[in-house]
């Protein structure tokens, strides 16, 4: 599905012959929502780009894409967006998973791995595009050998970022670009981009509760430690009292005895 959205971006390269910007992104947020989005601008040469506009407009809205579209001049601006939210962590991270290795997927030998612990969890990505082997290996389209190449000739003058963002901070990557959380890596039409990122996010909550357990837990302990002293002295108190009160007693006998 993935490969026919791309295609259908770089096919305005092939019947404008003008230069096409097209940005990709993936996020996975730390709200567990797994987000594509797509974003094109078309600086048209001689043609009329509004057939193509409306046919790639309405192909991502059958996929259940929200779309935009926009026009400053002779600038035309398409936008796709589609959001997968997930109940928690791991289904969020499978969902993702799936995106980036599912066969339809944008990316060749794609690997996604999350680990989660208590203290931290570890999202790590590594992959493989090449916007020229999307074009070679797209059978949906059937396009024609002799029209591939023109499409190959001129979508090299075009611009193509592929953006991706993880949960945490970002500890290692090969990124062209990074923006906060945020990955970029700049394609050229006629190469294999290797992709790598890793991220880490620290489970704050999980720290502080344990952190509050633990204080929780010290001061259970402050305060037994506080009340066995208290109860040993009091038992120390009465036993020394009623030895006291024995001695005394006893020494009264002693007394009467005596006299």
């Amino acid at each position: 599905m993935k490969k026919l959205i791309i295609i259908l971006c770089i096919l305005l390269s092939l019947f404008l012959a003008a230069c096409a910007d097209v940005d990709i992104s993936y996020r996975l947020s730390n709200e567990n929502v797994s987000t594509i989005d797509y974003s094109i601008e078309i600086a048209p040469g001689e043609e009329n780009v509004q057939g193509y506009v409306n046919s790639i407009t309405e192909y991502w809205q059958s996929m259940d894409f929200t779309t935009t579209v926009g026009q400053e001049g002779e600038i035309h601006t398409i936008k796709g967006s589609k959001s997968t939210d997930s109940d928690n962590k791991e289904s969020a991270a499978a969902d993702f998973c799936e995106l980036i290795t599912s066969e339809d997927s944008v990316f060749t030998n794609a690997n996604f791995e999350y680990l989660p612990s208590f203290e931290k969890d570890e999202y790590s990505l590594e992959a493989a595009i090449s916007l020229e082997n999307i074009i070679r290996q797209n059978e949906i389209q059937n396009i024609p050998e002799e029209e591939i190449e023109f499409l190959q000739k001129n979508a090299k003058a075009g611009s193509y970022k592929i953006s991706i963002s993880l949960p945490g901070d970002i500890i290692a990557t090969n990124a062209h670009e990074k923006n906060e959380n945020i990955c970029t890596w700049n394609l050229q039409f006629d190469e294999v981009t290797k992709i790598s990122l890793k991220t880490q996010k620290i489970n704050n909550e999980n720290i502080e509760y344990l952190a509050q357990l633990k204080k929780d837990y010290d001061n259970d302990v402050m305060i037994f430690t506080i009340l066995g002293v208290v109860g040993i002295a009091l038992i120390l108190a009465i036993l020394l009292a009623l030895i006291i009160r024995y001695t005394n007693k006893k020494k009264s006998k002693i007394d009467e005895k005596q006299f």
